[in-house]
């Protein structure tokens, strides 16, 4: 079904090299290793693509290198709209991927246009502009290279199933664990390769 999913909705030419977006630092070590475990990399991002990560990303807390720990660096859904574009300009990547961790980027957030610390926050009203939704409905819609999301839900499994389905109903594609994308990108090469 995964699989499935994955030859509908990708876009692009799919290859093995993965441009990895997280939220947090040891779910980037923990997906690099599955995704290696099925035969795709997570590969150094060309110089260019570092050069202008350095000029506004902020690696306090994260890091630009790949995977990107974004941790705080998302404030905004331009910031993060730009991370996403330099992954899509890099010659050393092949599709993007986007793992969010439950406890960073709740159903809220989802839908707004604040950053990290601000979404437990209930004085906030909707968003004024474009949302991190919208951001990722337009890379999945217009982007190039191939592109998913993965939403760890670890301890909060609930809020997690209502972010997936958001993500599915808005025409994202989605997996539930690191393994189960790498399973079916995997198979998407493969189909591809063949």
């Amino acid at each position: 079904v995964d699989t499935v999913a994955a030859l509908q909705r990708l876009r692009g030419a799919p290859g093995p090299r993965i441009g990895l977006l997280i939220l947090t630092g040891g779910q980037g070590i923990a997906i690099t290793d599955t995704f290696a475990r099925h035969g795709l990399r997570v590969p150094p991002l060309s110089d260019d693509s570092l050069a202008e990560l350095a000029t506004f990303f902020d690696p306090i807390g994260g890091s630009y290198r790949n995977p990107l720990d974004a941790a705080y660096a998302p404030e905004t859904p331009a910031m993060f709209a730009r991370d996403l574009d330099i992954l899509e300009r890099d010659p050393n990547i092949d599709a993007i991927a986007v793992d969010f961790f439950g406890t960073i980027m709740s159903t809220k957030r989802l839908r707004s246009d604040f950053g990290v610390g601000l979404g437990f926050r209930d004085d906030l009203g909707a968003a004024a502009g474009t949302t991190f939704l919208d951001v990722l409905v337009d890379r999945a819609q217009h982007g190039t290279k191939p592109f998913f999301t993965i939403v760890t839900g670890a301890e909060k499994e609930r809020e997690s199933l209502e972010l997936r389905d958001i993500l599915r109903d808005a025409g994202v594609l989605v997996f539930s664990s690191a393994e189960r994308a790498a399973r079916a990108y995997r198979n998407v090469v493969r189909h591809a390769a063949r």
